[in-house]
């Protein structure tokens, strides 16, 4: 299907199917990978490993992205990312699902239930297709409880182009599924602590949003 925007409380959908290079690479993205001083030097690095280069010869990061030389590889190796992170999500994570399964980790109060009956009815829009992949980034609270949430979603309701973005960076991808907000979801199973829960019935029915 064609992408589509009702108005902000509907959701904005594409399928990867429709998904082109252009979506995902082009002068606004490259503008951003040229600004970022970390991936400047990995993609240097690439580059003089490539080209049997001393990297030292390449002088500054920064100085050789915004090169021609710099600019056309970076060009090049971002559309090549981009292309094989496309073709991971549509044929090694998605494959012939008609529903992804997705984790979310969370830090929630000692009272879980009434944590997620009471305090809104989000969810988050960050998630992982993997289970590992759900962490979350605030640090540890001996006072709360580590709650992983496992729902799922189809294909066309997943944020494609700034999840493969994500998923396209150099050195250590994210492993993420970035959805776009106000996507339904139901829980599916929850673990606290790593121990999985039995879910109240009281949850089963809930329709929760991204």
């Amino acid at each position: 299907m064609r992408a589509k925007f009702v108005n902000e409380n509907k959701l904005f959908e594409k399928s990867i199917k429709n998904i082109e290079i252009n979506d995902i690479v082009n002068n606004k993205s490259l503008s951003h990978y040229l600004k970022d001083n970390f991936k400047n030097e990995l993609f240097q690095a690439e580059y003089a490993k490539d080209n049997y280069i001393n990297l030292d010869e390449l002088g500054d990061p920064d100085e050789w992205a915004n090169s021609e030389e710099g600019k056309n590889y970076i060009s090049y190796s971002i559309n090549y990312l981009a292309e094989e992170t496309i073709d991971k999500f549509k044929y090694e994570i998605i494959g012939d699902k008609t529903e992804i399964p997705i984790w979310r980790a969370m830090t929630v109060n000692k009272d879980w239930i009434n944590h997620l009956l009471k305090e809104g009815n989000r969810l988050g829009h960050f998630w992982s297709w993997v289970f590992e992949g759900a962490e979350t980034h605030w640090g540890y609270d001996r006072e709360k409880d580590t709650m992983i949430i496992e729902s799922s979603i189809k294909e066309n309701q997943i944020d494609w182009v700034n999840t493969i973005r994500l998923n396209m960076e150099p050195g250590n991808p994210e492993n993420e599924i970035r959805l776009f907000k106000n996507t339904p979801l139901k829980i599916k199973k929850i673990w606290i602590d790593d121990e999985e829960v039995r879910i109240p019935e009281i949850l089963k029915t809930k329709i929760f949003k991204a």
